[in-house]
């Protein structure tokens, strides 16, 4: 399944499994809470709240990437931010239910006052819905560097450049799209020392990538692109590992290092058996023909090669070997992929 996606062949029914598993077992994780806090004589007003909610909104609070790294490596038991996400919620919905204290959705998208609507804080949506988050205290948490607030005027460009990107992607590969998408719900923009574009992912914050300096300077409109690609591949294979890892015994593999094919950087192999899709995935998309269409031919073949040329490097015969005996199912069709691809045999 894994290469059918990254292929960028249609897949959407797979995919939506993923994300329908997750969110059963979020929503299970969450009810267990409930009933525990409701126990201990300390849950009945987020019971309460939460079944004023409507479905969708109670779905905005436990998909929250923040909702789900406390759900899924808790233990689970932050009343403070899941009560305060809930009052969020139902004041997001009605501006006459006050909070009563001065509160934040669990998306990090929306910031309401005690009283009152003065000061309440909307964060920017891209086109297809997903916020840009920049303010929030999620956002300036540690886990995705230093932070530096965002004028409101470099704020617009990034969301241009980031709805242009989305809209390239749509018409290059329609799969593309829905991935980011459907994989991503908060964008976490923010912007770092000096110039250099990065972006960051963690599988306790699925959903939640971070970018630093996603819009440049300088402008790179196809760069946009890959960033939120790669993000979005991150997003997707910390789903699919939870049905089927790429490796075994994680914590032992992440004791042995490879270097990256790619950058030359010190990897752990998980980082290595993410770099070989997500790399696949960005190679599969830049040589379809539509991208030559969208962005400019010359760096659409930079961004092309830049993806297969770590699967052609002595280091990835070197990585593979040691990588080798962690291999699960998973991880060993990962593993003919790579090699299908070096020798030319991958279509």
């Amino acid at each position: 399944m894994v290469a059918d996606v990254l292929s960028w062949r249609p897949a959407a029914a797979r995919h939506r499994e993923l994300h329908d598993r997750f969110a059963a077992a979020s929503r299970d994780r969450f009810e267990a809470m409930l009933d525990r806090f409701v126990r201990a004589h300390i849950g009945d007003r987020l019971r309460s709240i939460v079944g004023e909610l409507p479905e969708a909104s109670t779905t905005r609070l436990v998909l929250a990437p923040e909702s789900g790294r406390r759900l899924h490596y808790g233990p689970p038991h932050d009343l403070h931010f899941f009560l305060t996400g809930a009052l969020a919620e139902l004041r997001r919905l009605d501006p006459a239910r006050a909070p009563g204290r001065p509160v934040w959705t669990a998306l990090g998208d929306c910031w309401f006052p005690a009283e009152g609507a003065d000061g309440a804080y909307h964060a920017p949506r891209l086109a297809p819905g997903i916020p840009v988050d920049t303010r929030s205290p999620y956002a300036a948490l540690d886990w995705a560097g230093p932070t530096v607030a965002y004028r409101p005027e470099a704020l617009r460009e990034v969301v241009t450049a980031a709805d242009a990107a989305l809209a390239a992607a749509r018409r290059i590969s329609p799969e593309a799209h829905h991935l980011v998408t459907s994989s991503v719900r908060v964008v976490v923009a923010r912007r770092g020392p000096g110039d250099a574009a990065t972006s960051f992912s963690t599988e306790r914050r699925i959903g939640g990538p971070a970018f630093g300096n996603l819009a440049g300077p300088p402008a790179d409109p196809a760069g946009v692109l890959d960033r939120l690609l790669h993000e979005a591949v991150h997003s997707f294979l910390y789903l699919v590992e939870r049905d089927e890892p790429l490796l075994r015994d994680r914590a032992a593999a992440d004791r042995v290092p490879v270097a990256s094919p790619w950058t030359g950087r010190r990897l752990h192999l998980h980082s290595f058996a993410h770099a070989c899709c997500v790399w696949f995935a960005l190679w599969s998309f830049w040589r379809r023909p539509a991208a030559a269409r969208e962005f400019p031919a010359d760096r659409v073949a930079a961004l092309a090669g830049r993806a297969r040329d770590g699967f052609d490097r002595p280091a990835m015969i070197d990585a593979l070997r040691t990588a080798e005996p962690f291999l699960t199912p998973g991880g060993r069709a990962v593993a003919g992929l790579v090699d299908a691809i070096r020798h030319g045999s991958y279509d």
